[in-house]
């Protein structure tokens, strides 16, 4: 017999965004990549530079406790298309941390600008022992596993 007890529970663990932007430039579709080292993070923000984008400088991340993960939306065909983190935690559970974020897309029939876009969003997340990544939208819908 289960009984309620039995579930895993699930520890918040502290997410900071460290960029959010309408054109990353990297994937056609979406895509979550982890960032274990400091030239990985660096390699990112001179690509965002290269397109154009005014960056503030790397930060500096101690990779010993930290990670960087960055989700992509993907190529989008027009602008109203958006990240951003629901909010500043995420849980940890049975080897899998799962975040949150506002996956933005523009109403139907609304008047966008006709521009490609390819939003993303970067954020300093815990090390730890997790093997899994999910990401879902604010209905709990997954967007995004690694």
């Amino acid at each position: 017999m289960l009984s309620a007890c039995s579930a895993v529970p699930r520890e918040p663990l502290g997410v900071e965004v460290l960029f959010a932007g309408p054109q990353c430039g990297r994937s056609a579709a979406p895509a979550l990549t982890l960032m274990e080292r400091q030239a990985q993070l660096d390699r990112f923000y001179a690509r965002l530079a290269s397109l154009g984008e005014p960056p503030p400088q790397a930060p500096r991340l101690d990779f010993d406790h930290h990670r960087a993960l960055l989700i992509e939306m993907g190529q989008r065909p027009t602008g109203g298309y958006g990240l951003a983190l629901v909010e500043p935690t995420a849980s940890l559970g049975e080897g899998r941390l799962e975040l949150r974020v506002d996956w933005q897309e523009p109403p139907p029939g609304l008047a966008q600008t006709q521009a490609l876009t390819s939003p993303c969003l970067l954020l300093r997340i815990p090390g730890g022992d997790y093997d899994r990544i999910t990401v879902r939208d604010r209905q709990g819908q997954v967007r995004l596993e690694k």
